[in-house]
């Protein structure tokens, strides 16, 4: 089966049935989990609240603005290097393009077709070098908006009350498919990639190939 055969395998669908389903069982969840804990439905506002805040404190847009401009540095830590330009000889990755760059010469003529090639060479280890920073700083961010040792604490609480953890168990998965659809990383690392595409599809005009082509052809990653 072809997931491409259309235009929603790349876009998504634009269907909203699902998402208002969701977002109807998880209010009718909530409700009915505050009814049974009674006085101590307090616990329940508390923990959708941390969820809540926490999930809009990274917004989106921010995410994959992070991940598009941190390609972007690998793309110019590239460039500078390829002019003899050492003015972020700084960066804790420069050392590492500088050295891949240098043992790695390549027979193209146009400058922003070596660009892109090395970009695209050396993304998967800068992507090591930077993902986990992002998800530390994330961890730091969220913390202005969310205590996990209480939200824990409130989700054990609520589910003693309950008897058992299916309940809230359901109520999370409801919250994932409305609320929380896509993560922070997947966002940022979608940034990431967006800007690498521009690399990939970069058309050499001496060949008037694609860089995607010219590594498939070079079997760079083979090498």
């Amino acid at each position: 089966m072809n997931i491409f055969e259309n235009e929603s395998g790349i876009l998504g669908s634009a269907s909203v049935d699902n998402l208002k389903r969701s977002f109807k069982e998880f209010l009718r969840q909530a409700t009915e989990i505050r009814i049974r804990l009674g006085e101590q439905g307090y616990l329940l506002d508390k923990y959708l609240s941390y969820l809540f805040e926490a999930t809009n404190g990274i917004l989106a847009y921010e995410a994959a603005s992070e991940g598009f401009e941190t390609e972007s540095t690998l793309n110019s830590l590239c460039a500078e290097i390829l002019r003899g330009d050492a003015k972020s000889n700084d960066h804790p990755f420069y050392e590492q393009v500088k050295s891949f760059i240098d043992t790695h010469p390549l027979k193209y003529q146009e400058s922003f077709t070596k660009l892109s090639l090395y970009d695209v060479m050396l993304s998967c280890s800068y992507l090591e070098s930077v993902y986990e920073q992002y998800y530390t700083d994330l961890v730091a961010d969220i913390r202005a908006f969310l205590d996990i040792v209480d939200l824990n604490s409130l989700y054990n609480k609520i589910c003693e009350a309950l008897g058992g953890e299916k309940e809230m168990e359901h109520l999370n998965l409801l919250f994932c498919k409305r609320i929380l659809i896509v993560k922070a990383m997947d966002i940022f690392l979608q940034g990431m990639t967006n800007q690498l595409l521009y690399s990939l599809t970069y058309r050499d005009r001496e060949t008037s190939k694609q860089v995607f082509q010219l590594l498939l052809d070079e079997a760079f990653y083979n090498n």
